[in-house]
This record gives structure tokens, sequence and C-alpha cells, in this order.
């Protein structure tokens, strides 16, 4: 088994990441926004939404576990 490395290559990011591609599955092209002539769309707003939703759960459950739960367990 590989092991993911680099920005925007762990893990979380790229489960996250296909959740995205997961969610458009199917979706209609928009006339007007998509361009035919330029090929594949290029994801970089998915990923970067992505990499921050990973970034913010790790964010929120360290304060969870370190301020909060701490804090609780000293009175």
């Amino acid at each position: 088994m590989q092991k993911f490395r680099g920005l925007y290559q762990g893990a979380f990011v790229l489960q996250t990441f296909a959740a995205h591609f997961t969610a458009i599955d199917g979706a209609h092209k928009i006339l007007g926004i998509d361009d035919p002539e330029a090929g594949l769309a290029k994801p970089i707003g998915a990923l970067w939404l992505a990499a921050a939703a990973v970034h913010c759960t790790f964010y929120y459950y360290y304060l969870l576990i370190h301020h909060i739960l701490f804090r609780l367990s000293e009175h």
C-alpha cells in the first residue's frame, strides 16, 4: 500500500475530495459556464474546500479535547 505524501494528498483530504465527485456525478452542464473547448474542468476550488474542511475538523477536535474536556476533568 502506497502512503499518500505531499500537500493535499493526505487520506482525509482525498476522501473528502472524493465525496465531491460522488456528489456531482450525473450533474447537468450549464450553458455559458462550462466551456466544452476547455476540456475537463479543474476542480481547484473543490480541492481547496476539502482541505479547509479537514483542517477545520482537526482544529475543532483539538479545541474540544484540549480546552473543553481537560477543563471539565479538572473540576
